[in-house]
């Protein structure tokens, strides 16, 4: 090579950290480049390179490993990748990546083994940073489960320091139902590439240094350094999410206890305050029968509210334990045309709605969605009837449609029912919905419980539903509501 040329080269190696070298296992002569020296701290005339001593250059851990590379390069003429840690004549540890192939001469058996040496410190140290400073622990081990590297977080977490770990087989972190079961993975997943944690979250138990178990998520990938496979675990401890998750199904199966109390409360008291009710209905009628021709008529007016009241509170009762069964009842859950039931509720009610001068326009193409029908269809009748009632304009109007889009529910379709009537006052909205509220006398117009939209509320809610209104006084109020989007499995 021209000497031109040559100082070009050996320029270029130490710009790139990169120095090759030459072993010929006859006289087990090994040539080094400068940049080789550079990398060792050392020079040519301080040191004469030989395969023993440059050998005890790598790290006690890595030199077994270097040695067998280079032996089995030797026996088979193949070739070896390989990153190992070098000490220097200065005692720097420096990270080296060191490839070497063989060489075969006339009679076959190997002539010389060539390669290169080249410093990749600055990338293990920022691989290395990214690492330590993960918040969650990260842990890279081996593809026969032993622990490479691990962070400080990690240490943090088990309780052992890094050189503890370090070496250890990972089931040293595992308790022992789960340690048995990972070499077996590992060793599956080398036979027949079958994955079993790589690429997913899961939910395991792990095992401090002091013996505590607790819960953790882990995710498991894989990464391959010169044909060897590792595996990088993050792990993060969700025992604080195990505990609020707990107590949130604690809190869920009381309140269900407690809802289920009050379900049976309500209906075992319909059954018993009824019984009385029509006893003193049945007294007073008998007294206006039998003793009618003896009554004034103060007398006979204060019978007559009596049978009223208690027909009014058999009514109430009613409602309370129609509307704690549906808090108990059963619900399907089927993909319905939500217009299909909105004419079907219309039709029961079509003549109540042109004796009152009703017309109702239903949208024939509203989006389908989850829901009981029968119990939607109730849900319609209510609204189609509340619309009716509180409306005292002279040609009443009843729309139900869905809108085509709501800032708040943008994947949601949301049902509405509107009306021109007479409006609710905002200090009354949050009302409406209350069991028994009514915002206006007992009998006007037309009276009632004051359970419907009780009832509607709830079975929308038992929908995983949401309703609500909005409302101007004197120009009508439209009712909304969302369904579940699709229903649980």
């Amino acid at each position: 090579m021209p000497h031109r040329a040559l100082d070009l080269f050996e320029k270029a190696e130490e710009l790139a950290h990169l120095g090759h070298w030459l072993y010929n296992p006859q006289d087990k002569q090994i040539i080094w480049s400068d940049e080789i020296f550079r990398l060792h701290g050392l020079t040519r005339e301080t040191y004469t390179p030989n395969i023993e001593t440059a050998l005890e250059f790598f790290h006690p851990d890595d030199r077994i490993y270097a040695s067998k590379c280079l032996t089995g390069a030797l026996e088979t003429a193949g070739n070896f990748n390989l990153v190992l840690r070098l000490v220097r004549a200065d005692d720097q540890q420096i990270f080296v990546r060191i490839r070497g192939c063989s060489e075969n001469g006339d009679n076959g058996a190997v002539k010389s083994v060539f390669g290169i040496m080249q410093d990749i410190t600055a990338d293990k140290k920022q691989e290395r940073a990214v690492i330590e400073n993960a918040v969650d622990a990260m842990i890279i081990i081996t593809n026969r489960g032993t622990i490479e590297t691990c962070n400080p977080a990690s240490e943090a977490l088990f309780g052992y320091t890094a050189h503890e770990l370090i070496g250890q087989n990972i089931s040293t972190l595992m308790p022992t139902h789960h340690a048995s079961k990972h070499d077996m993975y590992l060793k599956k997943y080398a036979e027949t590439g079958q994955r079993v944690i790589i690429g997913e979250i899961r939910e395991l138990e792990a095992l401090k240094k002091n013996g505590e178990v607790f819960p953790i998520e882990l995710s498991v990938s894989e990464m391959s350094v010169e044909g060897e496979s590792f595996f990088t675990g993050i792990i993060r401890d969700i025992s604080e999410r195990k505990e609020l998750s707990a107590s949130i199904l604690k809190a869920n199966e009381e309140l269900s206890r407690s809802n289920q109390e009050l379900d049976d409360f309500a209906y075992i008291a319909s059954h018993d305050l009824k019984e009385p009710l029509r006893g003193m209905s049945t007294y007073a009628s008998f007294i206006l029968e039998d003793c009618e021709e003896g009554l004034d008529d103060e007398s006979r007016k204060r019978l007559n509210t009596m049978i009223s009241l208690a027909g009014r509170m058999e009514r109430l009762i009613d409602q309370l334990l129609y509307f704690s069964r549906i808090g108990r009842s059963d619900m399907t859950r089927e993909k319905c045309d939500i217009s299909t039931i909105a004419e079907h509720a219309y039709a029961i009610l079509e003549a109540y709605a042109d004796e009152q001068n009703v017309t109702v326009k239903i949208d024939p193409n509203m989006p389908k969605s989850y829901c009981d029908p029968v119990r939607l269809e109730e849900v319609f009748r209510n609204l189609i009837v509340n619309g009716i009632k509180y409306n005292d304009h002279e040609e009443k109007l009843i729309e139900i449609g869905c809108l085509q889009e709501h800032p708040d529910w943008p994947d949601i379709s949301v049902y509405f029912v509107r009306d021109n009537g007479i409006g609710v006052r905002p200090e009354h909205q949050d009302k409406v919905f209350k069991i028994f509220k009514r915002l206006h006398g007992r009998e006007d117009y037309g009276g009632g419980t004051g359970s419907g939209l009780t009832i509607t509320k709830k079975i929308i809610e038992r929908h995983n539903g949401t309703i609500w209104l909005e409302s101007k006084l004197g120009h009508g109020t439209t009712f909304y509501f969302t369904l579940e989007k699709a229903p649980h499995t």
